[in-house]
């Protein structure tokens, strides 16, 4: 799997967030949309990403 990100602003801000956290390109660009996925199940009320897992069919519950 790739992922391509052709928004400058969008790659220069996860650049920015690498350096600020001292994480991996790969881990910022991962955690934004698990935070982002989180807090829309919160305010459904729903469990959050959490208490999912992956599997090669994509998040399932636990």
């Amino acid at each position: 799997m790739s992922m391509n990100v052709k928004d400058p602003d969008a790659h220069q801000l996860a650049q920015v967030i690498a350096r600020a956290t001292g994480q991996s390109m790969n881990r910022v660009v991962t955690n934004a949309p698990r935070e982002r996925y989180a807090q829309i199940e919160k305010q459904r009320g729903r469990a959050s990403v959490g208490k999912y897992w992956r599997s090669p069919a994509g998040l399932q519950p636990i």
